[in-house]
């Protein structure tokens, strides 16, 4: 090889360079700015987490765009063209509406990662024993799945109620106590109708054969829940309810008035501290004083194990209580005993407990 061609060679090569270096320096700038602003995360390291909302029927630029809004994204189009690559490679992208757990530690790969799962947050809505429809509005209006007054007016809605197959104007009865979770966006309806569907199913896994024995006791399975939410309210436990429970068959039975209290106290305002007796004596469908048989809905969602008391009731010939200084209950059969009983109790002067007296003679 001689020095001439040598020295053509390198100075071949350098004017080569010289349009060779600033296409690499181009490319490396590209590539920064690329990664910097498509691929990275807007703040590395971060464990922040952000609750993103997903609507029904979003497209992804849409999407993109409301990520960058939440400070997510450092570029809306990085997720738009992921996901463009990963759809070129035969992949396919479907997004599920709802609410997704982000953190701008997150890079845009990881991010559509996530909204491809379909995980989305679950929030936890817990119902305790015997709420009434405004009690459950509230709690819903709480864990913030909708508002308060969005939930009580799904619970009153004729349609859903229908829908759902419950036999009255308002599901008291229905809403059982126990964890429920749900995903947002959400309607108050859809909340109403899970509360109800998985109550219900779980009333069959725990008490399986209610509604057949409910026939075996002459009940329609509606008034098992309307006796069983009167038990829940009376008794303090399940076997006190199984108690009270064979007195009231035994009143129903020979068509004497039940007389409870908690009936008519459901139709009493929320903050009226004692039942009078001008409440007694007024007329009214949940005045178990003066009207035979049940009242017409339940006063509030049992428990299993009151509505297991109203369908195995003990086996007695109670017919009368009374409550006790103490709160615990006296059982009679005849209005003699209980009549006897009721003048030693109050032969210790007034107490208002003593006073309170849920069947009378």
């Amino acid at each position: 090889m001689s020095k001439r061609f040598v020295l053509r060679f390198f100075a071949t090569l350098g004017s080569i360079g010289l349009y060779l270096v600033p296409f690499l320096a181009g490319a490396i700038l590209v590539f920064w700015w690329f990664n910097s602003n498509l691929l990275s995360p807007v703040a590395p390291g971060s464990d922040e987490v952000v609750l993103y909302e997903v609507k029904e029927g979003e497209d992804l630029p849409t999407i993109s765009e409301g990520l960058q809004a939440r400070e997510l994204l450092r570029n809306a189009w990085s997720v738009v063209f992921l996901s463009k690559l990963r759809s070129d490679s035969g992949e396919k992208l479907s997004f599920v509406a709802g609410e997704y757990s982000l953190s701008p530690g997150q890079t845009p790969n990881e991010i559509l990662d996530t909204l491809l799962s379909g995980k989305t947050v679950q929030h936890a809505l817990e119902l305790g024993e015997c709420l009434t429809v405004r009690d459950v509005a509230r709690v819903i209006g709480q864990a913030n799945l909708v508002s308060e007054s969005e939930a009580f007016e799904a619970l009153r809605d004729q349609h859903t109620l229908a829908r759902l197959g419950i036999p009255a104007y308002l599901p008291e009865g229905y809403l059982f106590a126990g964890s429920y979770s749900f995903s947002k966006p959400i309607r108050g309806e859809q909340v109403v109708a899970k509360i109800v569907t998985e109550g219900q199913k779980r009333l069959d896994d725990q008490l399986p054969g209610w509604k057949a024995r409910a026939g075996e006791i002459k009940f329609r399975p509606y008034e098992v829940l309307i006796l069983a939410s009167l038990l829940e309210k009376e008794g303090a436990t399940e076997a006190e309810r199984k108690i009270i429970s064979s007195l009231y068959h035994n009143r129903l039975r020979v068509g004497m008035p039940l007389q409870s209290e908690a009936a008519l106290r459901y139709s009493l305002p929320a903050d009226q501290q004692f039942v009078t007796n001008e409440d007694i004596n007024s007329q009214g469908p949940y005045n178990l004083y003066l009207n035979t048989g049940l009242p017409p809905t339940p006063v509030c969602s049992p428990s299993f194990g009151s509505i297991r008391a109203a369908l195995y009731p003990d086996d007695t010939d109670y017919l009368y209580m009374v409550r006790r200084d103490d709160g615990t209950l006296d059982y009679s059969e005849t209005i003699k005993e209980h009549q006897e009983k009721l003048d030693a109790y109050n032969a210790g002067g007034p107490s208002a407990d003593a006073q309170r007296i849920e069947l009378l003679p």
